[in-house]
This record gives structure tokens, C-alpha cells and sequence, in this order.
């Protein structure tokens, strides 16, 4: 009985716990939101900043070790975020073990998978010779990766004519919950002149930047765009896609809006009706069939999808090019 007991009680220490959102890893006890653990090869005195301005520091003594919640990387430097505040740059002194990602993965429900290397953009092959281009705080799981038995985030890519094999560095990976207030596929509309971002987080510009340069790309929706829900809330912002476009590859990654921007539809709203200004092609929004629409027709207008307008038309919607289509 006593060894049943025994073994009854180990089980429950290396096993997950969903009400503390703890686990056991490397003998110890880590928990939700911590990505390691840190220690130091002497003692050293360690600083963090109060709210009102004045600094506060403490002794570690050598090989104590410090849950670490959080990583900073720029101007190609590492810091560590420790318990209870104190911040540490990365040295010879600082001894840092990262938790696998797998492991720190699974103390979430739904997770969501951040790029936060500020010192970095990461380029990874998608097709036809092109790239998706993640900077800071780039939204990773529409990217496809995978966990490999070694419990990396990996991605098996085509380059030219070969394989080639994506390994994230998971010290490089913020993790959060999702929440997902808005269904998958769920119509979103633009309420007024809004951006869109890249990023979920540390927008803080509306300039249009090159997502190359590692920035986060914004762009300004127009009143009345149209967007699909992809189910999904990180922080203030909803995670979308266009809501229909005639070239589907290009907008395969995610997009994000603040919530306060959108308002959802339960079904497409007429803003009243459109004449066609001159003949043009329209595209059916949900299969690709083509039609002509002569000059003069009357449409409904429902809003508009990056550059076109989504219109009612002989009793289906169609996408035509926003520019041939007007209020009068």
C-alpha cells in the first residue's frame, strides 16, 4: 500500500497540473510564462527599477537560481527578466537554461506563439522563390511549424530544388494564450480609417514601414473593409484575413486590428447602391467565376476587400476593382 501511495504521489510531481498551470523540469518546479531558469558563477549584485524611479538591489549568492519570465534581445544584447523584477544583462557571470519549447508549450490551453529576437529577422523559403519575413513580435503558427521529436519548433521548407530544414531557437519564442472572442470566419468590418499590423503587439506606428527592415508593416484600412476572423485574440487584436481577394497566396499570413477598430457582422450590410462606371470583369468571391458587369449596372455595395469592392450583383457577390464602382 505504501509503495502504491509512493508511486501514486511521484506521478502527481512530474505531471501536469492544470489548476497551478505548473509542471517539474530539471528538478525543479517551473511554471506558466517562465521560459527558464538562471544562475550566476559568483556572487553579484543584481538592480531592478521601482514604479517611482529609484532602484532597488540584492545579493545572489553563486549558483542560487532565479525562475526567468521573460527574454529581451537588441542592439545584440541578451537580458533576462528574473523574479520579482530584477532585469540582468547576459555575461561570463550569467549561467541560463532555457525550458524546452514543448515543455513550456503545453502549461498553455491555446497557445500562440510570438518571434520576439529584436537583433534579427527571420526569413523563412515559402514558394516560388518568395519569403515570409517574421520581425518582432510576428505571429508564428500560421507559419506551419511543428514540434520534432527533440521538441524543437521546426519547419521543412522548399528551397530551389532541396529541403531545407527551419529550427527556431526557442529562447526566441514569447508564448501567450489566445482568446478567441470572435468565431473563425466571422465577418469583420472596419468602423473608421484604421490600421492593420503585422504584429500583435508593439505596433505603436502608422507609417507604412518595410517588413524587411524588421519593423512592424502597417497599412491604413479604409472605413468599411471587410476582414474574416481567424478565431483567435492576442492581446487588444484580432487575428485576420482579407476577406476575399482574386490572388489567395499573397495574403496567406496573418494580419491583426485592434478590437476597438472592428465591429463584427452577422451577415454582409448593404451601404446602399453603387452604379458600375465602366465595364469591367467581376470575380465571383466564392469560387472564382468570372462575369462582365456593363457600365451603368446597379450593384449593391457591401464594402471592400483590399483593392476591390465587394458588390451584390444578379443575386450573388461579386469582387470588382474598387475603382469602377461608384455611389452615383
Amino acid at each position: 500500500m505504501k509503495k502504491w501511495l509512493a508511486a501514486c504521489c511521484l506521478l502527481f510531481l512530474i505531471g501536469w497540473s492544470s489548476e497551478t498551470d505548473a509542471a517539474v523540469w530539471d528538478g525543479a518546479e517551473i511554471v506558466k510564462g517562465q521560459t527558464g531558469k538562471l544562475s550566476f558563477s559568483k556572487d553579484v549584485k543584481v538592480y531592478k527599477k521601482n514604479a517611482n524611479g529609484q532602484f532597488e538591489s540584492m545579493v545572489v549568492k553563486k549558483g542560487q537560481y532565479f525562475r526567468v519570465y521573460n527574454i529581451e534581445k537588441y542592439n545584440n544584447q541578451t537580458y533576462y527578466w528574473m523574479s520579482s523584477g530584477y532585469r540582468v544583462q547576459a555575461s561570463n557571470l550569467t549561467q541560463f537554461k532555457a525550458i524546452p519549447l514543448e515543455t513550456r508549450t503545453k502549461l498553455y490551453k491555446d497557445p500562440a506563439h510570438l518571434w520576439i529576437n529584436q537583433n534579427m529577422v527571420m526569413q523563412v523559403p515559402s514558394f516560388k522563390g518568395s519569403y515570409l519575413v517574421y520581425s518582432y513580435y510576428s505571429y508564428l503558427n500560421d507559419a506551419s511549424f511543428n514540434f520534432n521529436e527533440a521538441g524543437q519548433f521546426e519547419k521543412i521548407v522548399r528551397e530551389g530544388n532541396k529541403n531545407v530544414k527551419v529550427i527556431l531557437d526557442p529562447t526566441d519564442i514569447f508564448i501567450t494564450e489566445k482568446r478567441g472572442e470572435i468565431a473563425e470566419g466571422e465577418i469583420i468590418e472596419v468602423k473608421q480609417d484604421a490600421p492593420v499590423y503585422w504584429q500583435p503587439y508593439k505596433s505603436g506606428t502608422t507609417r507604412p514601414i518595410m517588413l524587411e527592415l524588421g519593423y512592424n508593416y502597417t497599412k491604413l484600412l479604409p472605413k468599411y473593409t471587410l476582414l474574416r476572423s481567424q478565431g483567435i485574440k492576442i492581446g487588444d487584436y484580432h487575428a485576420v484575413n482579407v476577406y476575399a481577394h482574386t490572388d489567395t497566396i499573397k495574403y496567406l499570413q496573418t494580419l491583426f486590428v485592434k478590437a476597438s477598430d472592428v465591429q463584427v457582422l452577422p451577415k454582409l450590410t448593404s451601404k446602399g447602391t453603387w452604379y458600375v462606371q465602366e465595364t469591367t470583369e467581376a470575380v465571383m468571391a466564392e469560387n472564382s467565376i468570372k462575369t462582365i458587369i456593363a457600365a451603368g449596372s446597379a450593384v449593391t455595395y457591401y464594402g471592400m476587400s483590399e483593392d476591390y469592392a465587394v458588390i451584390g450583383y444578379d443575386g450573388d457577390q461579386w469582387l470588382i476593382p474598387h475603382k469602377t464602382v461608384a455611389p452615383n
